[in-house]
């Protein structure tokens, strides 16, 4: 969610996510050891993990392993989304530097650095020739924002509202935030904010989900790799709750955005709704990857007073490289909007 200073002057505070019943260490019923040895340092420790064993929460509340629920369907039919082979280019995962004030959040900054660049590095393997730029985070006490106001460096702001090891609500807040900074985020007219945190929405999503995976086997600390499993069931719980996504698979997205669509205008950070619409483009994303970078024009000039989303959408579908405006196009399609089709570039004259 962005906000122009630091308390918030408008209702915009944006979904927390759910807090962890298991963000912590997998120990034996027989040891006793405390929730911070989940940290960095438990790799000092030769601490070993059980897929069947106990675990240790903050508080010391002891707690059963958590039921993992089934996987919720993406199963809309999506229109069909020719898109353009990318050329192959370096990635800019080493563009974003990250900085970590831990006070307020009870964990290291090493810890809370590595669990940042693992959700940031999801979306930045995937952007062409970003230009660098350094966010720093700290503790928030109105809920994960991203400022509109820069540091004295010109360095972004981004404020979480989570502590100790709830390592998925971290990355779920972050990955929220960064996507906010890497689409442009900017104060204007707030018609069309409900895509823009669509969009950020599904980023929460797909770091996560993609953290998942990547953990099993590279975690940024070889103690971590246990967790991996525990991130897709934190995502999993979320889409499990998002009641009008039924809404979706019963009207479809166009139905559903042309009910709700004076709502949005207005209520831009509507969480249920935007979190519902979330999961249809999660799909889209999921499967084409490389249009991550698309989001870096999705503010590329102010929208004027009383933008509408078509004339939005058509903003960004001109203003993407070419690679990627068949994806702009297709994302239009699911809101059952039609966009024109781009023009070919002028020829080169011929000269002799």
């Amino acid at each position: 969610m962005l906000c122009a200073n630091s308390i918030p002057a408008m209702s915009m505070s944006t979904f927390v996510g759910p807090t962890e019943t298991f963000p912590c260490l997998i120990v034996t019923t027989a040891q006793q050891l405390h929730c911070h040895d989940l940290s960095a340092s438990a790799v000092d420790q030769g601490v070993t993990f059980h897929d069947n064993e106990h675990r240790v929460c903050p508080g010391n509340h002891q707690t059963p392993a958590p039921v993992r629920h089934g996987r919720v369907p993406i199963f809309l039919s999506l229109p069909l989304i020719v898109l353009l082979p990318l050329s192959a280019a370096a990635d800019s995962r080493e563009a974003v530097t990250i900085e970590i004030n831990p006070e307020g959040f009870n964990a290291s900054r090493a810890d809370i650095r590595a669990v940042c660049r693992s959700a940031a590095n999801q979306l930045l393997r995937h952007m062409v020739d970003l230009k660098k730029t350094t966010v720093r985070v700290s503790k928030g006490a109105h809920g994960p924002i991203a400022l509109f106001k820069k540091g004295e460096n010109g360095e972004h702001l981004i404020k979480l509202a989570t502590e100790k090891l709830y390592w998925a609500q971290y990355a779920y807040q972050f990955s929220h935030e960064i996507c906010h900074v890497l689409c442009g985020y900017d104060e204007d007219f707030r018609g069309n904010l409900w895509f823009e945190e669509t969009i950020c929405e599904v980023a929460s999503l797909y770091c996560l989900r993609r953290m998942s995976v990547e953990w099993r086997t590279n975690a940024p600390f070889g103690n971590w790799k246990s967790y991996a499993p525990l991130l897709r069931d934190y995502t999993d719980e979320i889409e499990r709750t998002r009641q009008g996504y039924l809404e979706i698979t019963r009207t479809g997205l166009p139905a559903y955005y042309r009910k709700h669509a004076r709502h949005l205008s207005s209520n831009g950070t509507d969480r249920e709704k935007n979190g519902a619409m979330a999961l249809v483009l999660l799909a889209v994303f999921e499967r084409h990857p490389q249009n991550w970078n698309a989001i870096r024009w999705l503010n590329s000039s102010p929208s004027p007073q009383g933008e509408t989303f078509p004339q939005y959408l058509s903003k960004w579908h001109r203003a993407v490289p070419r690679e990627h405006s068949a994806f702009v196009s297709s994302v239009a399609a699911l809101y059952g909007i039609s966009l024109e089709k781009r023009k070919p570039p002028d020829k080169a004259p011929i000269t002799e």
